[in-house]
């Protein structure tokens, strides 16, 4: 009977893990058929594209929503991604446009998501502040420096290798969304079928599991609360 019971509630957890993809799934087929148009390769393509940094951004704050648990004020969030992405955007595009090199540049933009991600640890981790209020603060940051980087002016990029991203294919599949799914199964991987990943789902919200022994124990992989800067980058 016990067992029984455990199975019941096992299932009804898994269901509820797939009811929003259900939700989504519904949605798209129920637009499909009212919409004739809306379904065709090219439509499904450009939504692809439209979404990747999306994606990508999701998938940075996944480790962190599994580290901090999910209470919204004080558990496991950050606001603070997409001012991340824009300002690594916007010191790539000012440095290509100088004239110095994508990967000069590319170094430019990850050290200051690494240090937004820094600050947003050390206010957090340190000084104890609320998840929340701490990255909607460096949100606020990072747009206004983002402005004097930049100088609220629309920068165009004549880069080749920025242009594959968005012109490339692959087997008839855009390159950047063959580039992102790859990024998404590794992501995967490391959060769901390493030790890392593993320990920080057993871990995620618990201060006392935190502070054991085993949970320190995570080898060479990052601290959860540095995958949203390097997902933004």
């Amino acid at each position: 009977m016990l067992s029984k019971s455990i199975a019941r509630h096992r299932l009804m957890a898994e269901f509820v893990g797939f009811l929003p993809l259900i939700i989504f799934l519904t949605l798209l087929a129920y637009v499909g058929l009212n919409a004739p148009n809306f379904m065709t390769f090219f439509n499904m393509k450009l939504i692809l594209m439209q979404s990747l940094p999306v994606v990508l951004l999701v998938t940075g704050l996944s480790a962190v929503v599994m580290a901090g648990g999910d209470d919204v004020v004080s558990g496991g969030i950050d606001l603070s991604i997409p001012a991340t992405a824009v300002l690594c955007a916007g010191i790539t595009a000012v440095l290509l446009g100088s004239g110095m090199s994508l990967w000069v540049a590319s170094l430019a933009a990850l050290a200051a998501a690494l240090v937004a991600g820094a600050v947003n640890a050390a206010l957090i981790t340190r000084l104890r502040m609320t998840p929340l209020l701490t990255t909607l603060a460096m949100f606020v940051a990072l747009v206004g420096i983002n402005n004097m980087v930049t100088s609220r002016r629309r920068i165009n990029l004549t880069d080749g290798h920025i242009g594959l991203l968005r012109e490339d294919f692959i087997f008839g599949i855009p390159l950047g969304i063959v580039i992102v799914a790859v990024v998404v199964l590794v992501a995967y991987h490391l959060l769901h079928r390493t030790r890392w990943g593993l320990n920080l789902q057993a871990v995620g919200g618990s201060r006392m599991l935190l502070k054991s022994p085993a949970s320190r124990s995570t080898g060479w992989l990052p601290n959860p609360i540095f995958w949203p800067p390097l997902w933004a980058f």
